[in-house]
């Protein structure tokens, strides 16, 4: 593939028959795949030379304690997609010493990664959120998700982190995991890179210690061990999604819950088709159709003003 092709690709000024082709030769082979995120890495790498070299912005210091006074408290805060982000107050303004707690939301068909105020790196995927506090206390460290984040967690051994979600509470010292737990859905599940969590629940009092390399997840009620199938899947951090072998009406729900529309689907042939591929999450919900389609030999329709997809 030129590279004159994958780099208008990476800067989103492809033609969908543009976008089709590359997706298909990345999906032909692995070393397609490996190529083209050298070449990311390379072009985001000089992206940011580039953007050292811009003069630097005076920073005027907030006249009132709002909105934009708490953000500077927070360690760091990187976008890494394009898109409106959502940080919000929980709490009414406390004096600098107390704790405040925010909010941070990812829309539909975004990501974004933070910093704690402890050096925790997290990274959020599409329709998550986050809330935490300004800084953490001696009580521990608790943050809340509803959402998939992935964590790499600063170690303290005196201070455990606790991720809570409407289900589960995930327990660590400092490790690297991921949790799904979205409370628009029955599913969740844990899946650890390193270190060791454990995941409990104070209503049924299930507890489960997961070691690297396994995953936790609900099957008929109850947690259920099991390796890592696909180390694939994370690469949304990076802004792709990923399905391996996965069944269609699999990958359906998540383009429901990914980017947040109502698909409905008429064919009931494609259900049970698989599919291995990937896509850049920035491309949108169409382009995942349209792929899917060359696929599974289905047509479908958008109507834009309802937010549906009608495939049939």
């Amino acid at each position: 593939m030129a590279t004159e092709q994958l780099i208008k690709y990476i800067e989103g000024n492809s033609t969908q028959n543009e976008k089709d082709v590359i997706v298909r030769w990345l999906d032909s082979d692995e070393k397609n795949w490996k190529e083209f995120m050298a070449l990311r890495k390379s072009y985001d790498l000089t992206l940011a030379n580039l953007e050292d070299r811009l003069p630097e912005i005076p920073q005027i210091k907030p006249k009132k304690k709002g909105i934009a006074y708490e953000l500077l408290k927070i360690a760091a805060i990187f976008i890494l997609a394009f898109g409106c982000y959502y940080l919000l107050e929980k709490t009414t303004r406390q004096p600098e010493d107390e704790v405040v707690m925010h909010t941070f939301h990812v829309p539909a068909g975004q990501r974004a990664e933070l910093t704690l105020a402890d050096g925790t790196n997290v990274w959020l995927n599409a329709k998550t959120t986050l809330t935490f506090p300004s800084h953490f206390t001696k009580s521990g460290r608790e943050v809340q998700l509803d959402g998939e984040a992935y964590f790499t967690v600063k170690p303290d051994p005196a201070n455990t982190f606790t991720v809570n979600t409407r289900q589960y509470a995930i327990k660590v010292l400092g490790t690297e995991f991921d949790v799904s737990a979205y409370s628009t859905s029955e599913t969740f599940e844990t899946s650890l890179i390193k270190g060791t969590v454990e995941i409990s629940s104070s209503k049924t009092n299930e507890s489960v210690k997961l070691s690297p390399n396994n995953r936790v997840y609900i099957e008929n009620g109850k947690l259920v061990q099991a390796p890592i199938r696909y180390y694939s899947h994370f690469l949304w951090k990076d802004g792709m999604i990923s399905f391996e072998n996965e069944r269609m009406e699999s990958i359906i729900d998540k383009l429901r819950l990914y980017y947040d529309v109502n698909i409905q689907v008429k064919n009931k042939e494609i259900s049970d088709l698989r599919y291995t591929g990937k896509f850049w999450t920035k491309d949108g919900v169409e382009h995942v159709i349209r792929v899917l389609r060359i696929h599974a030999k289905f047509q479908y329709i958008k109507d834009h003003e309802q937010n549906l997809i009608t495939i049939y």
